[in-house]
């Protein structure tokens, strides 16, 4: 399998949901991406199955969108603990904690127990801005009532990247004219509003996270994006796992689904930084309840050596 990355430059605000409309995260799960590409499919006329079936089987994976500073590429903090010994003092603790992103070619130096935290913290808070912006809701022909959207905006230079994994040259061409209309139609929430929209850049995997990628005799890996391991899969996979995971929903935005909206069934995915012992597959889940066709959550792990 060979790997590039995809860096979404925002020419506007994003908007990324954590719950609720006021607030916006700067990076984009798997799973959302996923159905974002998939609604992207199907607006430009092509088939759905092939799409989902290139996925299921592996012709190509995908992390969540991550950050990445100028030419710094970031990964999620390892689940897995650091040494102990190196980082028993609140203070250690403390900023350690508080670390959600790392950057890759300081992953070992992160799991000795050895990086500077709040440096990297303060450096990471420099990947962009959060900004509240007022909108109004139409009740009535003469009643609105205010609202307010959380976006989070990029500074120049900085963005959210995509780590894309292929084995033949049509599914990433494939994968390459779905982004590429996605960049016009925005990714996110509220992209009705002008949000989401991107410009994308190709560039090289740097040699050391790409032999991490191609590692298949680590004692961890860390997975790089939302997945979920299938039944006969689950028991191995915990063995030894240290791992988050996170509620996904949502609602049916198809509009031949049904007649009115339809909420997905919920699925409790393993969240990207999850760590374990081996390898696994995951899958493409149907998560449609009862209407017109299948709705598709991506459950597929992208691997990355820890130790």
């Amino acid at each position: 399998m060979e790997f590039i990355l995809y860096k979404l430059h925002f020419k506007t605000g994003v908007h990324i949901g954590d719950g609720g409309l006021s607030g916006s995260e700067y990076t984009l799960p798997s799973d959302t991406f996923f159905s974002a590409l998939c609604h992207e499919t199907v607006k430009q006329g092509l088939d759905i199955k092939e799409w989902v079936n290139a996925v299921r089987s592996k012709e190509l994976v995908f992390s969540d969108g991550l950050p990445f500073i100028e030419s710094r590429i970031y990964i999620p903090k390892p689940l897995k603990p650091v040494l102990a010994e190196k980082t028993s003092s609140p203070k250690f603790k403390k900023a350690f904690k508080k670390l959600k992103y790392i950057p890759v070619d300081k992953l070992d130096e992160y799991m000795a127990g050895d990086l500077k935290a709040d440096d990297e913290e303060k450096t990471l808070s420099g990947l962009g801005v959060f900004e509240t912006h007022e909108k109004n809701s139409i009740k009535t022909y003469t009643e609105t009532e205010p609202y307010q959207i959380g976006i989070y905006r990029f500074k120049r230079g900085n963005g959210i990247y995509f780590c894309v994994g292929y084995k033949k040259e049509k599914t990433i061409a494939l994968f390459e004219r779905l982004l590429q209309g996605l960049s016009f139609t925005g990714v996110g929430g509220k992209i009705s509003s002008g949000y989401g929209k991107f410009e994308t850049e190709k560039a090289n995997v740097p040699f050391t996270m790409e032999k991490r990628l191609k590692s298949k005799n680590a004692k961890t890996y860390m997975t790089l994006s939302f997945c979920l391991p299938k039944e006969n899969e689950l028991e191995s996979a915990m063995q030894n796992a240290y791992y988050l995971v996170g509620k996904r929903s949502g609602f049916v935005q198809s509009q031949n689904y049904a007649e009115s909206f339809v909420k997905k069934k919920d699925m409790y995915l393993f969240r990207s930084g999850s760590c374990f012992s081996v390898q696994f597959e995951g899958d493409i889940y149907d998560v449609s309840s009862g209407g017109n066709h299948p709705v598709y959550r991506y459950g597929k792990p992208l691997f990355l050596e820890v130790d």
